[in-house]
């Protein structure tokens, strides 16, 4: 506040004039036997006319006396509760400031970056391991269904062309050939064992079938000789060569009988291993894929949050409005 010698004379002119009639007395013409303080209206009006001219002094002396300083500016009434406080969850070494205070902003516009090396990292380690899980699972998958290739989820493909991760894909190409082939091999060789025992089978079949031709003509010329040799008309060793003969070749077709029971054995034990194998191979996985599930879905998780806290670190305006009470003005 100026000093008194600094107010304006006309001012402390009328100020005085002011003070002189506040403390004169009253006029001869009011009633002398009725006392002004003890009357509450006098009193009233008393009172309100000091606050008018204190207001009205007070207005002005500011609207003439001089100031050190002053800033004309534009100002924004914004009530409490409307204020929008931007605040990362977790803090971190801020990058960069894009604002200033009292900066007009737009809804999304970049307010400051944070230093994105540990979210990056952790982030790209989190894709690689989500890659080659999902990846993983695609290849289980087709191998579940016995299907000719992989069929890889679009999404898995994007990722893997963003982070520059195909390898992962091939990975899971290349062992999904190497599976399928070793699977197919040790199928073929069953299969050719199968088919080696079932031709074996059918041979000794036809030569059981062809000595037990031998013995039918051999058993009826030998009922045709045995009256012969009875009568003379033939020598008795023939007859004896005849059965001789028939028994040879009865011991043989019964030698040719348990060679093919056993090679029907065989193709039994061979078809009995080929679905065995199919169906190992279908538990084990069928165990993988579940397993690579559940991991699949894990890092999936991991990813979303990986992600969100990579985007954590470009703070955004909410809101359009005016930026205020900004704490943070330099990187670090």
């Amino acid at each position: 506040m100026p000093a008194p010698e600094n107010i304006p004379k006309g001012t402390a002119g009328m100020m005085g004039t002011v003070f002189r009639w506040l403390v004169r007395k009253p006029s001869q013409k009011a009633d002398a036997s009725v006392n002004p303080l003890e009357d509450p209206r006098s009193a009233i009006a008393f009172g309100n006319t000091i606050i008018f001219i204190g207001i009205g002094s007070f207005l002005f002396w500011a609207s003439l006396a001089p100031l050190d300083e002053g800033v004309p500016s534009t100002g924004v009434v914004v009530v409490e509760s409307q204020r929008k406080i931007v605040a990362h969850l977790t803090g971190g070494i801020v990058a960069e400031v894009k604002v200033r205070e009292n900066q007009q902003v737009r809804e999304g516009d970049v307010l400051l970056t944070l230093d994105a090396t540990r979210a990056q990292t952790a982030y790209t380690s989190t894709l690689n391991e989500y890659i080659a899980a999902a990846a993983k699972l695609a290849r289980l998958t087709a191998e579940q269904t016995f299907a000719d290739r992989i069929v890889f989820p679009e999404d898995v493909l994007a990722y893997a062309r963003e982070a520059g991760r195909m390898d992962l894909i091939q990975a899971q190409e290349q062992v999904f050939r190497i599976r399928r082939q070793a699977l197919t091999n040790e199928q073929a060789i069953l299969h050719e064992n199968l088919s080696a025992s079932q031709s074996q089978a059918s041979g000794a079949r036809q030569q059981m079938a062809a000595r037990q031709q031998q013995v039918a003509l051999l058993t009826d010329e030998l009922s045709r000789l045995r009256p012969l040799v009875d009568e003379g008309y033939a020598p008795r060793t023939k007859l004896f060569e005849q059965e001789r003969q028939i028994a040879e070749l009865t011991s043989v077709t019964s030698d040719i009988q348990a060679r093919i029971a056993k090679e029907v054995s065989t193709s039994a034990e061979l078809r009995l291993r080929i679905l065995q194998r199919r169906q190992e191979f279908l538990r084990e996985v069928e165990s993988l894929v579940a397993d690579a599930s559940r991991e699949t879905a894990n890092l999936r998780e991991k990813l979303r949050d990986a992600a969100l806290e990579l985007d954590r670190t470009t703070i955004q305006a909410p809101v359009s409005g005016q930026v205020v009470a900004l704490q943070v003005t330099t990187p670090g």
